[in-house]
Formats: C-alpha cells, structure tokens, sequence
C-alpha cells in the first residue's frame, strides 16, 4: 500500500463504480452486470 501510494497521485476527476464492490447485505434482489470488471484496476 505504501508502494502504490508513492506511484499513483490521484486527481480532482477520479470516479468510484459501486458496482465493483461486492454485496454483503441480506437484500435478495441484486443487479448482476454481466461483463463488468471485478476488482480494482488502474
């Protein structure tokens, strides 16, 4: 965490998908994205 700290500086526009984080509710009806990315990527 140290190391990507020093390399990335993140800017003013930097956008968070909530899709990507998962569920842990006890909410049944979920939306299933088929395609999208799972994970963090840069």
């Amino acid at each position: 965490m140290a190391a990507s700290a020093e390399i990335f500086f993140p800017a003013s526009h930097l956008a968070v998908d909530e899709c990507m984080i998962s569920y842990t509710g006890r909410f049944k009806e979920t939306t299933v994205v088929t395609g999208k990315p799972i994970g963090f990527k840069i």
